[in-house]
Order: structure tokens, then sequence, then C-alpha cells
């Protein structure tokens, strides 16, 4: 497959993703927020706003992670990497005005993770 037929593909499965939820938000991260990611390789890591368990559309090259804004607060305090690095480097696809609430109440006082 192309290049520009794999990211027409790739933006194909997204929006049909993004259309079957209800989340929060749903944030893009990993090494496709970092634009460090092998278009062959690489998967499409996204974080959703929902709580852990939740049963959502499944996707070839997505791979979600769900958390609610409570999880990813406490997990912050915690010291949890992903959080972090999510809260700091991700990039929204929907929900922007929630996700931009929870990095301001919870970055502040969060440390810089390993």
């Amino acid at each position: 497959m192309t290049g520009v037929r794999r990211r027409f593909a790739e933006r194909r499965e997204l929006s049909r993703f993004l259309h079957g939820i209800e989340a929060e938000f749903v944030v893009l991260i990993g090494s496709r927020a970092r634009k460090s990611h092998s278009p062959v390789l690489s998967d499409i890591d996204l974080l959703v706003g929902l709580p852990s368990g939740s049963r959502l559309p499944r996707a070839r090259r997505i791979q979600p992670i769900y958390l609610s804004s409570e999880q990813i607060a406490k997990r912050v305090s915690e010291g949890d990497d992903l959080s972090q690095w999510s809260l700091r480097f991700g990039i929204p696809l929907s929900g922007r005005d929630p996700w931009e609430r929870l990095k301001g109440e919870v970055l502040p006082n969060a440390p810089w993770p390993n």
C-alpha cells in the first residue's frame, strides 16, 4: 500500500472509531503525537476519556487506552509516566475543553516523569 493510501485508510479508520464513541475526550498520544512513528509499523495510540473496562469499537491499527479524568489525576499523583506524558504532549482530537481543564487542574502540581 502506498504512503498516501495508507494515510487515507488510517484516517478513515480513525474517523469511524471517533464517530462510534461518546467520550469526554480523545487524545492522540505516543509516537504519532511526537511525530516519531513508523508509517508501516506504528499503531495509533489514543487516550480515551472513559472509565477502564468500557467496551467500544475495535479498530485494526488503533490502540485505545480507556481512563476517566479521575483515573488520570490519580495516576499522575502516583507518578504514572503515561498519564503525565499524555497530559504534557498529547494532542486532543475531541473534547479539547475538558482536556485543557484536566491539564490545568493536574499539571501544576505534577512532577516531571522519569
